[in-house]
């Protein structure tokens, strides 16, 4: 999902339900080009708790 995607949609929408932890996940989390930018992102929506989870094989 692109930054602007998570900014514009997807945190107006996890707020609007009143979210308050976010967990990235998937087969490799590490590897998107925004993924410093998206966590800030989330950080900035006062979301308490943030996680990254890798698949490890």
């Amino acid at each position: 999902m692109p930054l602007g995607a998570v900014r514009n949609q997807l945190i107006p929408q996890v707020a609007a339900a009143r979210v308050n932890g976010v967990m990235l996940t998937g087969g490799e989390p590490f590897m998107h080009a925004d993924l410093m930018p998206i966590t800030s992102e989330f950080r900035a929506g006062r979301h308490r708790r943030r996680r990254l989870h890798a698949r490890r094989w």
